[in-house]
């Protein structure tokens, strides 16, 4: 039986809860580090922000 991996969702499950540790402790750069990067700025560098997507309406197709 094969399974599928969504890459979307397991990229939330990972990212959410290393940016709540990051974000809510005093010292960030530390947290980054017993977490095992470097600097806190090395977790926004591995994990970027996504693009929204945007969908152009076709005129024609409108209701």
């Amino acid at each position: 039986m094969m399974l599928s991996i969504n890459p979307d969702y397991n990229f939330g499950k990972v990212y959410g809860p290393i940016k709540t540790l990051i974000n809510k402790s005093s010292n960030k750069n530390q947290a980054a580090n017993l977490i095992g990067f470097s600097s806190a700025g090395t977790v926004v560098d591995l994990f970027p922000k996504k693009k929204k997507k945007s969908y152009k309406i076709n005129k024609n197709n409108k209701k």
